[in-house]
């Protein structure tokens, strides 16, 4: 412990320097601790003294016999140090612009934009548009449902078209295999049977039926069995009824039909 650290030690509490700072200002230019301490110790302020910060004190450096310690560059003026932390601590910080006024004003500037737009649609509207203008892109509307609407109903009706040549097909293909089993059935019992229900199970598993209607084809037995009429009812022709020589047997344009017809259609209920 020397006089130099005495003294430095004095002077900084003088200045009102806390006991922390005098520390770690001596530790900073290689003083031990035990000499920190003891200088501590030994050094009072007068309690009169009102403490201020001064500058131009410089740290003492710790000397052994005829050299130093710490070098000329490790030492540094305490008050130098004091005042940089001091304008450290004085620098304006920008303050932090508040949260709630930044929202509002993007707020504003929003309805700002839309009312803008508003205003330029507007404006278009009254001097680019004339009324020419609308009502012919209103006529090119309405004739652009129009037409969409007509296409739609052409559609629809070919589909349905198409769907009932389907089911015309599927009747006239049923009749054909019902021709072809009750030409069985008369094979072997030398004549047709009185009612398609005969066919079951010996000549067929099941009966074609109606694809619309769901019912069994009219049918009937006629001469004893030595004829049958099968009549069908179509979505795309006219009703037919067919005998066993294949011979069609149409109603006229009066009305008139053959006693097989009548017959056929009231025995079998008809489609």
């Amino acid at each position: 412990m020397t006089p130099e650290l005495l003294e430095y030690i004095k002077q900084r509490r003088v200045a009102g320097a806390p006991d922390e700072l005098i520390r770690s200002e001596l530790a900073s230019v290689k003083w031990s601790e035990a000499a920190i301490v003891a200088g501590l110790s030994a050094v009072t302020v007068p309690p009169a003294q009102k403490p201020q910060i001064q500058t131009g004190n410089v740290v003492p450096t710790q000397t052994v016999g005829s050299s130093h310690l710490a070098s000329e560059e490790q030492s540094m003026s305490a008050g130098e140090a004091i005042s940089s932390a001091v304008t450290d601590a004085q620098i304006d910080v920008e303050p932090v612009p508040d949260a709630k006024h930044s929202v509002v004003v993007k707020i504003v500037a929003i309805i700002a934009l839309v009312l803008a737009l508003g205003v330029a649609a507007l404006l278009f509207w009254q001097y680019f548009l004339t009324p020419g203008d609308i009502a012919q892109e209103r006529d090119i509307t309405q004739n652009g449902i129009k037409e969409r609407g007509e296409q739609d109903a052409n559609f629809d009706a070919t589909i349905a078209q198409e769907r009932a040549k389907a089911r015309d097909a599927a009747r006239t293909s049923d009749h054909a295999s019902l021709r072809a089993t009750l030409e069985l059935y008369f094979d072997s019992e030398k004549k047709y049977p009185p009612t398609l229900d005969a066919l079951i199970p010996a000549y067929r598993e099941f009966l074609p039926r109606d694809p619309v209607t769901n019912s069994l084809y009219a049918y009937s037995q006629i001469s004893g069995g030595a004829n049958f009429a099968i009549c069908i009812d179509f979505e795309t022709k006219a009703p037919q009824c067919f005998a066993s020589s294949e011979t069609d047997l149409l109603e006229d344009e009066t009305g008139a039909s053959t006693g097989e017809t009548d017959e056929a259609k009231s025995q079998g209920g008809g489609l």
